[in-house]
C-alpha cells in the first residue's frame, strides 16, 4: 500500500465527508467523556476509601457504673499500643453537646439530660493500620470490664466496599459499551463513506488496485476519528 497516496485520498475523503465525520467524532468524544468521568469518580472514591480505612477510629462506650480506676487502666493500655496515636475521653455532657450540634435537632431533644448519653473513649489509630488489625484491636478491647460496647465502623466499611464494587462493575460495563460504540460508529461511518464512493472504488478495481490500496484511506480515516475523539474529550 502506497502510504503517501493513502494519506492524500484519506484527506480528500475527510474533506468531502466532513459533516459525517464531525458528527461521528462528536458522538465518540461524548462517549469518552462519560467513560472518563466514571473512571475518575471510581478512582477518587477508591482513594478516599483507602485513606479512611487507613486512618481508622474505634469508639469504646463505657459502662455507666464503670470504676474510674478501670477507665484509667484502660487508657494506659490504649496509650501503650503501637497502633494507637491518640485517646480522647468523651464525657456524657460532651457527647450530648456533640449530638445536638451534629444532629441539628429540635427543642424536644435538646432538653435531654447528659446522663442519657454514655461516656466513651475515642481511639485514633495510626495511619496505615489495616482494617483487619483494627477489628482485632476492637475485639480485644471489648473484653475490658469498663467497656459496654465497641464500635469499629466495620459495617460502614462493608457498605462502602459494596458501593465500590458496584461502581467498578458500572465502570466496566460502561467501558465495554463505549468500546462497542466506538467500533459501531467508526464502522458505520466508514460503510457510509464506502457507499458514497462506490463508483470511485469500482474504477480503482477496474484499474487493478489491490484491496490494501482501496482500504488504506478508510483505515486512516477510522484512525483519525478515534484520535480526534480522544483529543476532543
Amino acid at each position: 500500500m502506497d502510504v503517501k497516496s493513502a494519506i492524500t485520498r484519506a484527506r480528500r475523503g475527510l474533506r468531502e465527508e466532513r459533516r459525517l465525520y464531525i458528527v461521528a467524532v462528536t458522538s465518540l468524544a461524548v462517549a469518552f467523556i462519560c467513560l472518563g468521568a466514571t473512571l475518575l469518580g471510581v478512582t477518587n472514591l477508591d482513594a478516599a476509601a483507602t485513606r479512611w480505612g487507613q486512618s481508622g477510629r474505634i469508639t469504646l462506650f463505657l459502662k455507666d457504673d464503670a470504676d474510674q480506676q478501670d477507665i484509667a487502666q484502660l487508657r494506659v493500655v490504649l496509650e501503650g499500643l503501637a497502633d494507637v496515636s491518640e485517646v480522647t475521653h468523651v464525657t456524657p455532657a460532651q457527647a450530648r453537646d456533640s449530638f445536638l450540634e451534629e444532629a441539628d435537632v429540635g427543642a424536644d431533644l435538646s432538653a435531654l439530660p447528659p446522663e442519657v448519653f454514655p461516656a466513651s473513649l475515642e481511639v485514633a489509630l495510626v495511619q496505615g493500620v489495616a482494617r483487619e488489625r483494627s477489628e482485632s484491636i476492637a475485639a480485644r478491647l471489648a473484653q475490658f470490664r469498663a467497656v459496654s460496647d465497641v464500635e469499629s465502623y466495620g459495617s460502614w466499611f462493608q457498605k462502602l466496599d459494596h458501593l465500590l464494587w458496584g461502581a467498578r462493575m458500572l465502570a466496566t460495563g460502561l467501558a465495554l459499551l463505549v468500546m462497542f460504540c466506538v467500533v459501531a460508529v467508526i464502522g458505520n461511518t466508514i460503510r457510509l463513506a464506502v457507499a458514497r464512493r462506490r463508483q470511485e472504488i469500482e474504477v480503482l478495481k477496474l484499474c487493478g488496485a489491490t484491496n490494501g490500496f482501496v482500504r488504506g484511506p478508510f483505515v486512516l480515516e477510522g484512525m483519525f476519528q478515534g484520535f480526534a475523539s480522544a483529543l476532543l474529550a
